[in-house]
């Protein structure tokens, strides 16, 4: 698998974080806050997660870290980390 580049998968992160956010904002940048600004709860960022991991073809949810993501930026970081990984071990 070809590994996407980092404005691809930030983008696809903003763009899934912004459709399953409970209040959707304009926009997002790296510092917007999941819960504060976007209203996340666990149920909305599993579902984005779930997303992210099709779109993505990558698994997200197996160390817990998804859970613990405060900001944007975190799901970006977290997603880039975790394909970087998975095409290292191929």
């Amino acid at each position: 698998m070809e590994f996407p580049e980092t404005a691809v998968i930030q983008q696809t992160v903003r763009n899934v974080l912004l459709q399953f956010a409970p209040h959707p904002a304009d926009s997002v940048d790296e510092n917007t806050d999941l819960v504060a600004e976007l209203a996340y709860n666990s149920l909305a960022m599993l579902e984005a997660v779930f997303v992210l991991e099709e779109e993505l073809s990558v698994d997200l949810v197996n160390d817990g870290t998804a859970g613990h993501m405060a900001t944007v930026g975190d799901v970006e970081r977290y997603v880039g980390r975790v394909l970087g990984e998975q095409q290292a071990a191929c």
